[in-house]
């Protein structure tokens, strides 16, 4: 998520008992525990559940790129019921810098130049998949990010990748041949 973005999230409470949680507030906090945002469970459950109650937060992104620990409580009202006290649910989002530069990506065999499909690629904590080509498109901020690669049956070096403007990338992987599970049985050595 974009720094000043806005975060959409939906959160709901549930008895054990089936009690009916209509009006019930919910509220959001950050790790400091400040409250970020507050609003009541509605009139009618989820669909499809009998008694989970939810209600929708439109909450404004934290103003620095981090990762943000965030926890999701519910804030007893006076219908003090008899139970045992809610356990708060916690989450976890990344806010980054805004990603104005696109990056093209292609991944190739180191030996051969084969284009590579279906490689797991990260750039930082951004991450994109190659297409058939062994081509991808990505959104990045300014900025350095190290590059992993992740396939099956294939090896390549981490390497780092300066972005300040719009930028095209060639990456290698070497291909390691998979390992025969029984070869212990019958190679001599």
């Amino acid at each position: 998520m974009e720094i000043g973005g806005r975060l959409r999230l939906k959160a709901g409470i549930k008895c054990s008992a089936g009690c009916k949680l209509v009006g019930e507030l919910v509220e959001v906090v950050d790790a400091e525990g400040n409250a970020v945002g507050g609003a009541a469970t509605g009139e009618a459950p989820w669909p499809g559940t009998e008694a989970l109650y939810w209600t929708e937060f439109d909450l404004a992104a934290p103003s620095r790129a981090d990762t943000n620990l965030w926890s999701v409580r519910f804030l007893e009202t006076g219908n003090r019921l008899p139970h045992t006290p809610p356990t708060p649910s916690r989450f976890s989002f990344v806010t980054r810098e805004s990603a104005e530069h696109d990056v093209a990506i292609e991944l190739v065999e180191e030996k051969t130049g084969t284009p590579i499909k279906g490689a797991r690629l990260r750039f930082g904590s951004y991450h994109v998949g190659t297409d058939e080509f062994g081509r991808a498109r990505l959104k990045l901020p300014n900025g350095e990010f190290k590059v992993s690669v992740y396939k099956k049956n294939h090896k390549a070096a981490q390497q780092t990748v300066a972005v300040t403007g719009d930028l095209d990338v060639k990456l290698r992987a070497e291909l390691v041949p998979e390992k025969d599970p029984y070869e212990h049985y019958w190679k001599q050595d």
